[in-house]
């Protein structure tokens, strides 16, 4: 009994890799859904900017205000961001279980260090180098956020350290990453140090230029590790699509056809000699 085509055919895959396998959102989908949680926050922030310069501090009002606020620590703001960066730590682990065997240091480098920063962001491990700093430098007056000058360095090695692997990648992805990390470093250096300054400089940190540097500051941050989440689920599905579209060696590919083959030239020169001449 004959069955039918679809019955004998294995089901063709549908969607991306990163749905198939990893049980998330196609990446541009995820990427809108990231942007869209980052505008819900923006909007929060600043309205907790606006009741505070409206009401003033008002005791338990001011405290779950303060929870909406991004530059809060321990936050709904933070702890988004902290899940973010574990999310990218995850994606990066998987990235290195993939990829080629010369890429897997780096990929597992980067994983390191984005579970670092998740759990720096839930709890504030980098606020602790302020006090000293500022003591022993003598910045108290200068600059708030003194531990940026111990960033600065550790970023500029660690960007050294990934060119070469940088290099190896497909050009879209060598956009991706270097777009999302120049955003990121934006955000983590330049809005932060010109915060500090502000802040030193007798700024008010309940006023509205400074809640629009926080905005701009966390923003440029959430969005860059948003991008670079994406990057890298594009990068996943590129692998996965490589993969499934090299061939694969089985058993039935090397045996010859079991049908009968067509009669070569050599078969058909030596019936015609075997066959009788006419002579005229």
């Amino acid at each position: 009994m004959l069955r039918k085509t679809s019955e004998l055919a294995p089901p063709q895959p549908r969607g991306t890799f990163s749905e198939r396998a990893l049980g998330i959102l196609e990446p541009r989908q995820a990427l809108k859904m990231l942007v869209a949680a980052l505008a819900v926050l923006g909007a929060l922030h600043m309205l907790s900017v606006v009741v505070m310069n409206i009401w003033g501090q008002v005791g338990f009002f001011n405290g779950l205000v303060m929870k909406l606020n991004l530059d809060a620590e321990r936050a709904i703001p933070s702890h988004y961001s902290s899940i973010l960066l574990m999310l990218a730590a995850g994606l990066l682990y998987v990235v290195s279980r993939m990829d080629r065997p010369e890429m897997r240091r780096f990929w597992r480098l980067m994983t390191g260090v984005f579970v670092f920063l998740s759990f720096d962001e839930a709890a504030s491990l980098h606020e602790m180098l302020v006090y000293p700093l500022n003591s022993r430098f003598e910045l108290a007056r200068q600059i708030l956020f003194s531990w940026v000058l111990i960033l600065v360095p550790m970023v500029a090695v660690l960007f050294v350290y990934s060119i070469r692997y940088l290099f190896k990648m497909p050009r879209r992805m060598q956009k991706l990453v270097v777009a999302s990390g120049f955003i990121f470093v934006v955000g983590m250096l330049v809005f932060e140090l010109l915060a500090g300054l502000y802040i030193g400089s007798g700024g008010s940190q309940n006023g509205y230029l400074y809640g629009l540097m926080v905005l701009c500051e966390e923003s440029a941050e959430i969005f860059g590790v948003s991008l670079f989440i994406y990057s890298l689920l594009v990068y996943v599905d590129l692998i996965a699509r490589t993969e499934e579209a090299q061939p694969t060696s089985s058993p039935s590919a090397a045996c010859p056809p079991t049908s009968a083959p067509s009669p070569s030239a050599a078969t058909r020169k030596e019936t015609a000699s075997s066959s009788p001449m006419v002579t005229s």
